[in-house]
């Protein structure tokens, strides 16, 4: 499966997310009339949410394992460095009933495997045949058939990389609102803001991960 056609069986699984699982659900219910939410900022124009759904442009951060920014998602001194992918533009949807959120991206990578993070931390396995992928400008994460669900530009550090090398292994967090970007004037962010930020963002079932191969 090539790139395009992995979006466009993407596409076609968030068309079918009415019947999505209340562990997708930012508060607790069954899942009931879900609707593309409007207001400044946001769209329901199908050409752009096409767009969105096939781009596979992200924002990547690589982080060490412990670091404060992670949180309880951060492991320890015995876990494979952490990898962050953030989407550059959310699919949100909610529920006219119970007032419930979901992201539509994250929904997909849950369905193929990824675990949600959306209660307490459950333990994140290995997804096998997925993999983190380096290119000449920076990461791309792949699929067991190679389709590509995340590229990002990034310059990874020297004892990042010297830890992936030696696991094999990078634990991968996908996800909406990780605190991966900068402020609007291009200073970075708190790491206690970025910690929040990550921390809302997974009790809303906003973020998914896996332990996948890496290719460096």
């Amino acid at each position: 499966m090539n790139r395009n056609e992995r979006r466009r069986q993407a596409k076609s699984d968030q068309e079918r997310l009415h019947g999505i699982q209340p562990t997708m659900q930012a508060t607790q219910g069954e899942p009931g009339n879900w609707q593309f939410p409007t207001g400044p900022g946001q769209t329901t124009d199908r050409a752009q949410l096409q767009a969105i759904a096939e781009s596979t442009t992200v924002t990547a951060r690589p982080e060490l394992p412990g670091a404060a920014a992670l949180g309880v998602l951060g492991g320890d001194s015995n876990t494979p460095p952490v990898m962050l992918l953030e989407p550059a533009h959310a699919l949100m949807i909610g529920s006219t009933d119970s007032g419930a959120a979901a992201e539509l991206q994250v929904g997909v990578i849950h369905k193929r495997g990824f675990a949600l993070m959306n209660q307490a931390v459950t333990q994140i396995t290995t997804l096998d045949g997925w993999a983190l992928h380096t290119t000449t400008e920076g990461v791309r994460l792949a699929d067991e058939h190679n389709g590509e669900w995340a590229f990002g530009e990034v310059s990874l550090p020297v004892e990042w990389c010297r830890l992936a090398d030696e696991y094999g292994w990078v634990m991968t967090l996908y996800g909406v609102g990780l605190g991966t970007r900068p402020n609007e004037d291009g200073t970075p962010l708190p790491t206690s803001q970025r910690q929040q930020m990550l921390t809302k963002a997974r009790r809303s079932g906003f973020v998914a991960a896996a332990i996948v191969g890496w290719h460096g």
